[in-house]
């Protein structure tokens, strides 16, 4: 500061102290005026009370002179024809309701019926789903015993080998026993001793094979009869199911029967509903016929009751704009006090500014020591991600590692499903002569198994018909509920429309109480009001004071300044010593700057390169993957091809029995042709016959050539399928050669960027190590404002966020309004309820004192204007609910809003993340010279991505703006349709209360 600054400070506080004297002058006079205003609204006041006392003693007049009129016209309408037209109406009334209450009875007793029938029909039905899953488990259990008969078979089969197998063993025993025989003649030979031993003990081995053969042979012979049993049985259930399958299809055609029956008779009664339906609806319209003839004979006689409530309606809006005029004229006086109050609190603003000044110099000493502190904590977090950035490169050399692996499991695999392959051809072979066997049976099976599945589409047939006719039963009952619920529906508008009538009066007296209540508050606001303006005189003075205070204070000030201006000269002379060091410092600055944005594109460069060698990975793989699927593909076209000639060869066995069996029969043909030939009706037959058989050996011939076709595609496929499996393999020596090379360039690259980055290092090393300590002085300072500016992002996102919650708590306050809403709805249908009550108990208290039948038209007068109050509730309602709706769907949007801004908010984290896991392994030896550039790189990518969330609030808080505006647009909107409610209503108090007034005055002509 210079001491010229501090003159013009000290001039412009004592111009101000000259404003504020000349500011207190002025308030003064303004108190003056501001007492005359006072007086002159006193005397308004008084001037409005008057006038609405005469305003109330017009309105009793009114009144009184309505009643008059009214009665007039009452007693000119006493007329006999009425009275009968009256008593005439109330018995056909009553008729009427007679006549409905009988047909609701019946109608209800009909209904009992038809439910009470459809629940027999409904229990009927779950029997017959619970045969049919019987029958249904009855049919797996036949499938089961089939599957034991074709193991008893296998049984059978294996016992006759070992017949065989004995009946061989017996031979060989017979001829060792004649050896024995032989060598017993021939002991006397000494040489034949040692021959004769070794042939007993091979004897009494084989006699002890033969002792377990027989065992087994027991065995098995034990199995077949316990087999055989089990079959027995099988045959005595499955006759015994057919017996039952019989009787239920007996049952089922009963049950159709009376089914029919009930569809027949539920016709009818659903004609007879019709009928009373249609007689219904014509006495409606005759009921509404006879109430519009009434409503134009009560119209004339509303108009003349709305002209008048409207001419008090105006002077009621005349002493409303009288009263606003003087609320304005007070407003006017409140925005002056607080103007003066304004202007010292700036005086003393400017007071604190001095004390302000001190402080500040503290805080940017607490500022430093901060920077100093996170400076540390960035250091530390570096060494965390070159840490993560190792554990990285280990996670992926596994991951390589793990998919070679892959590779040779899937190679052995394949070798592995061709050896299978080897050996299923073979079993199949074996398989071929059982599967002839069990196709006879199968097919047997499957003529029974078509017959039970006829017979439950039959009865799912039957079921759907009973379905369908029930279905059109419920239309019908649908349509009576309607017409009944039609009627009631018009009984609850008539009592809806009474009861607005009722509250709508309650209300207008309700408001000229408030009215009366508005003017006392008036009056005490006047009363405030000169207390505050003797207030405001008292602080007038105590201002005159602290200007002097002020003043006194100002000369202190002055001679502190003169000793800081000697001072700042001195200050000023070292400044310019540090500016001259601070320009060549900031020069050496500019070219390491520059040197840092080379290295910083060519570690860009680097960075794009890696990741198009990590894509080119990514795809490889993607490759290989496809490739795999390949193979899977290939490997069950193969099976598929393996079937086929499976396939073929049954077909072919088959072929040839089917040959032998024909050879066969010519060859019986030809014996009987060398016999001698007695007629000629043998030879016909003959002749038939071998026409048959050429035939058949033609079919033969055909599907053997069929066959052999068959079989030369099925090669073909099979050399083709080789072919790819070849070309598939060599695709897949060239992928792993291609991903190693891959590999080796990313180890190239990164041996690159590590290069790249180490004679950046050197430089900024050199430049640290420059003589100038000034420059490392600039650095460090630049290093503390990227971390402070770091720091105001993060509060930026903090407030964003803030704000974000701001606008879900304004969210439920919407909510917690319009539940407001609703129950101020409650309120008012209660409130109907309660007058419609009260209105019932006027009534039956006119009967009990025999009045004349004019409550009737009356009543249905009140009821007809009353529909306008009840429509105006359900519109109410129905608002309130395309509020909630839309409320709802704003509430999703905000959501997704909130889901996109979290996404964003990871988006610029993760990206920095991938940048220094491509270019880690250069940054194992950080100096404090590197740190800047990161940090300058995370600073751009945070300011980018705070820009668009804040572009997203805004349009987020523009959508709320809208959202709470259209609410109070709504909000309006029903006041302005409740009040229209509540003058209709108005007008219906006041015919209702003349109708009270005068029980014995009848109904008035039709005009």
């Amino acid at each position: 500061m210079t001491l010229e600054e501090v003159q013009k400070d000290v001039e412009s506080q004592v111009e101000q102290v000259q404003l504020v004297s000349n500011e207190v002058e002025r308030l003064k006079q303004q108190l003056a005026s501001e007492k005359k205003n006072v007086s002159d609204t006193s005397m308004e006041l008084h001037a409005l009370k008057l006038e609405l006392e005469k305003s109330k003693n017009e309105a009793e007049h009114l009144k009184q002179m309505e009643r008059n009129f009214e009665d007039r016209r009452y007693a000119r309408s006493k007329s006999h024809l009425e009275l009968e037209d009256a008593r005439n109406t109330i018995a056909e009334l009553k008729e009427e309701l007679a006549y409905k209450s009988s047909v609701n009875r019946s109608l209800g007793l009909q209904l009992e019926k038809t439910i009470e029938s459809n629940s027999e029909l409904l229990l009927e039905i779950k029997d017959l789903d619970d045969l049919l899953q019987s029958k249904e488990r009855e049919i797996d259990e036949l499938k089961a015993e089939l599957e034991g008969k074709q193991g008893n078979q296998r049984m059978e089969d294996e016992k006759a080998l070992w017949i065989i197998k004995l009946a061989e063993s017996e031979q060989k025993r017979n001829e060792l026993e004649e050896k024995i025989l032989t060598l017993e003649a021939t002991r006397s030979s000494r040489g034949f001793d040692g021959s004769i031993q070794d042939l007993r003990a091979d004897n009494e081995m084989l006699r002890r094979e033969l002792e377990k053969a027989d065992t087994e042979i027991a065995s098995t012979s034990k199995e077949n009869m316990n087999l055989l049993s089990q079959l027995m049985d099988l045959r005595h259930q499955i006759d015994e199911n057919s017996i039952l399958v019989q009787e239920l299809e007996q049952r089922l055609a009963m049950v159709q029967a009376q089914s029919s029956l009930e569809v027949q008779a539920l016709e009818t009664k659903a004609s007879d509903l019709q009928a009373t339906a249609n007689d219904l609806r014509e006495k409606l319209r005759l009921s509404e016929e006879l109430s519009l003839s009434q409503l134009d004979s009560n119209k004339v006689f509303m108009e003349d009751l709305i002209s008048t409530v409207e001419e008090l309606r105006a002077r009621n809006e005349q002493l409303e704009a009288s009263q606003k005029s003087s609320e304005g004229k007070h407003s006017g006086l409140v925005e002056e006090l607080e103007a003066l109050q304004n202007k010292l609190l700036e005086h003393e603003k400017e007071r604190s500014l001095l004390a302000s000044q001190r402080g500040q110099l503290k805080t940017l000493r607490e500022k430093i020591a901060t920077l100093t502190e996170n400076y540390e904590i960035a250091m530390q977090r570096g060494d965390d991600l070159e840490v993560a950035i190792k554990a990285s490169k280990e996670e992926h050399c596994k991951a390589l590692a793990d998919f070679d692996d892959q590779l040779t499991q899937l190679e052995e695999k394949l070798h592995s499903a061709n050896a299978e392959c080897m050996a299923l051809k073979e079993d199949l072979r074996k398989a071929e002569t059982r599967a002839a066997e069990t196709h006879e049976q199968n097919n047997l099976l499957l003529v029974a198994k078509e017959a039970t599945e006829a017979k439950s589409r039959s009865l799912d047939a039957a079921f759907t018909e009973l379905q369908k006719q029930y279905d059109l039963l419920l239309v019908d009952k649908e349509k009576a509920d309607t017409s009944l619920s039609s009627l009631q529906a018009a009984h609850i508008e008539l009592q809806d429309r009474f009861k607005d009538a009722q509250h709508s009066s309650s209300e207008a007296i309700h408001q000229l109480q408030e009215r009366d209540i508005k003017i006392t508050e008036l009056t005490e606001a006047l009363n405030s009001a000169e207390s505050q303006l003797r207030r405001s005189c008292g602080k007038t003075s105590e201002l005159e004071a602290t200007t002097l205070a002020l003043q006194e204070e100002l000369q202190h000030v002055q001679e502190e300044r003169r000793l800081q201006n000697c001072h700042i000269e001195d200050l000023e002379l070292k400044l310019t010593q540090r500016k001259e060091n601070l320009d060549e410092s900031s020069k050496s600055l500019s070219a390491s700057e520059d040197r840092v944005r080379a290295l910083q594109v060519q570690n860009s460069d680097l960075s794009e390169m890696l990741q198009s060698a990590v894509s080119y990975k990514e795809d490889v793989l993607a490759k290989l993957e496809a490739t795999l699927a390949k193979e899977v593909d290939l490997e069950k076209k193969l099976q598929e091809t393996q079937q086929t000639l499976d396939n073929l060869k049954s077909e072919k066995i088959t072929s040839e029995q089917t040959i032998e069996e024909l050879q066969e029969r010519i060859c019986q043909l030809k014996d009987e042709r060398a016999a001698p030939v007695k007629g000629k009706e043998g030879e016909g037959d003959v002749r038939e016959l071998h026409k048959i058989l050429r035939t058949k050996v033609e079919v033969l011939k055909n599907s053997m050539h069929e066959s052999k076709l068959e079989k030369e595609r099925a090669e073909t496929a099979l050399h083709k399928l080789q072919i790819a499996n070849a070309s598939l393999s060599q695709e897949l020596k060239k992928w792993k050669d291609k991903v190693k090379a891959s590999s080796e360039e990313l180890a190239l690259w990164k041996e690159k960027v590590k290069t790249n980055k180490r004679p950046s290092t050197s430089l900024e090393e050199k430049t640290s190590q420059s003589p100038d300590s000034n420059i490392k002085g600039a650095k460090k300072n630049v290093d503390l404002e990227q971390k402070g500016e770091l720091l105001k992002l993060r509060k930026q996102a903090a407030d964003l966020r803030r704000r974000l919650l701001e606008q879900e708590e304004e969210k439920e306050d919407l909510k917690k309004k319009l539940l407001s809403y609703q129950k101020e709805v409650q309120r008012k249908s209660e409130l109907v309820i309660l007058t419609e009550k009260k209105l019932k108990e006027k009534e039956n208290e006119q009967r009990a004192g025999q009045r004349p039948p004019t409550r009737h038209t009356s009543s249905r007068r009140i009821g007809m204007i009353d529909s306008n109050g009840g429509k105006a509730m359900v519109d109410l309602n129905e608002k309130v609910k395309s509020l909630e709706a839309e409320l709802n769907i704003k509430i999703v949007e905000l959501e997704a809003t909130q889901f996109l801004l979290k996404k964003k908010e990871t988006g610029p984290d993760s990206n920095q993340r991938m940048e220094k896991d491509e270019g880690g392994e250069g940054h194992v030896d950080t100096n404090e010279s590197q740190s800047p550039t990161v940090e300058e790189h995370q600073l751009l990518m945070d300011v980018g991505s705070q820009k668009t969330l804040q572009d997203e609030i805004q349009s987020l808080q523009v959508e709320n703006q809208r959202l709470k505006n259209f609410i109070l647009e709504h909000k309006e909107e029903t006041k302005s349709e409740s009040e229209s409610t509540v003058d209709t209503l108005a007008r219906e108090l006041v015919s209702l209360h003349c109708v009270e007034k005068q029980p014995s005055v009848l109904q008035p002509p039709d005009l």
